[in-house]
């Protein structure tokens, strides 16, 4: 095992993976969010299961709770139904072309979505080669909507 992007690259296999740390944390408001930032995804494979953990912070915010005071009971329940789902790790090839011959092109596939609670985007690489097309997610982010937009406006903020 070595690394990129400091994420644990295993060399056999040539991929990469994205460990989520299982250390329990105290279900507080800063509880919380300490675990949220400990997730370390620079390429935002796991935003999707990220995101749903920011907007229970997110409400645990609208809600006025002090900084260390125990989380509801409704609270605590979505949070640690959230934590159940999260993988320990995911794993995904490094290479998009996977044969070892001339790439005759690479085509970028962008595509952008927004609700009234997250916005996401990702990009895509086709890549043409003369025994076979591959394809493969190159990156992923996403992040919570701002209140008072429209959907139009948080479709703007997507792309």
């Amino acid at each position: 095992m070595s690394k990129i992007l400091d994420l644990s690259w295993n060399k056999e296999r040539d991929t990469v993976c994205v460990k989520v740390p299982s250390e329990q944390v105290k279900l507080t408001k800063q509880g919380i969010l300490v675990k949220l930032a400990i997730i370390y995804d620079p390429l935002g494979l796991i935003s999707p299961k990220t995101l749903c953990g920011k907007l229970i912070y997110r409400s645990v915010c609208n809600k006025k709770r002090a900084w260390d005071t125990e989380l509801s009971r409704d609270m605590v329940k979505a949070w640690l139904k959230w934590e159940g789902s999260l993988p320990q790790s995911f794993e995904v090839p490094r290479l998009l072309a996977l044969h070892w011959e001339e790439i005759e092109g690479v085509k970028l596939h962008s595509f952008g979505d927004a609700s009234a609670n997250g916005v996401a985007a990702c990009v895509y690489a086709v890549i043409h080669q003369a025994a076979r097309i591959n394809q493969g997610l190159i990156a992923l982010r996403s992040r919570l909507s701002k209140q008072g937009l429209t959907i139009l406006q948080l479709d703007l903020v997507a792309i």
